[in-house]
């Protein structure tokens, strides 16, 4: 895996961590667990959506 450095911002708070991305041929980036841990994720299954809450 390839990793580098970001600072990623979600509701006015700024956060830093590593994306990784596979090594070889195309693949999606990757956002490390430490953030996910950090964020609040609602998963809706019926609609296919995704959102980060604030709340």
């Amino acid at each position: 895996m390839r990793t580098a450095r970001a600072v990623i911002k979600i509701f006015n708070q700024e956060m830093e961590a590593f994306v990784e991305t596979p090594l070889f041929g195309e693949g999606k980036l990757l956002l490390g667990r430490e953030i996910l841990n950090k964020l609040t994720i609602i998963i809706d299954g019926k609609r296919g959506e995704t959102c980060v809450s604030n709340g």
